[in-house]
């Protein structure tokens, strides 16, 4: 299954966050990078429900281990002081 990436636009830092890889490769780390220290990591399914939160990480760079997510696409939600940024990721079980 090929799939391609959108962004969902929330902030005017939308450009400085990096998910890679995106799709997520099963069992492997998925590293999110930002410019500005992390608050908080939300995963949501695309019916709203939360997958999985992590706070105060207070680093630039964050590793979530994406392994026991099933296939789909998700919402990832990177929060930083007072501003956040949406992104859409997709886990692909084919590859």
């Amino acid at each position: 299954m090929k799939s391609s990436v959108t962004d969902i636009t929330s902030s005017r830092n939308e450009q400085k966050v990096s998910v890679y890889p995106n799709p997520m490769i099963p069992g492997k780390e998925t590293l999110i990078q930002y410019q500005y220290p992390i608050d908080k990591i939300e995963i949501f399914s695309l019916n709203g429900r939360l997958i999985y939160s992590k706070q105060n990480n207070n680093s630039e760079n964050t590793v979530i281990l994406n392994h026991n997510l099933p296939a789909g696409i998700y919402m990832i939600k990177v929060y930083s002081n007072t501003i956040y940024t949406v992104k859409l990721i997709v886990n692909n079980d084919n590859q």
